[in-house]
């Protein structure tokens, strides 16, 4: 979302400056609703630099991380399933005990430009 006079995009930069003044993660860990794997699997991308899930949103490259901690891409599995889905989340949920932030993205905030405050 390159309008960065919308109210989604004001929005995620409220929670990005919480995230790293309040919360300050040890870690983050992404799941993107871009990037499916199998039906039964998931996938994890670490790599420092990665072209995969921008998708015409903008970027930031690993020296432009304002938290200095690592940042994980994770899949969703290739299927609606949502007791599947459910499940993943209960497996990873542990991660914030750690004080490791997990972000998903996907359906309930896939389509920002239709996103309405009032």
């Amino acid at each position: 979302m390159y309008d960065h006079d919308h109210p989604a995009c004001r929005k995620l930069q409220e929670v990005g400056q919480e995230i790293t003044s309040k919360v300050k993660p040890r870690a983050v860990v992404v799941f993107s609703s871009h990037w499916h794997a199998s039906r039964d699997t998931v996938e994890v991308n670490n790599a420092e630099i990665t072209e995969l899930m921008y998708d015409g949103f903008l970027t930031f490259g690993p020296d432009q991380n304002p938290l200095n901690v690592p940042i994980v891409q994770v899949s969703l599995f290739k299927t609606e399933d949502p007791i599947q889905h459910y499940r993943l989340g209960q497996a990873v949920a542990k991660l914030r005990e750690e004080n490791i932030q997990i972000i998903v993205s996907g359906m309930a905030v896939h389509n920002l430009r239709d996103l309405r405050f009032t």
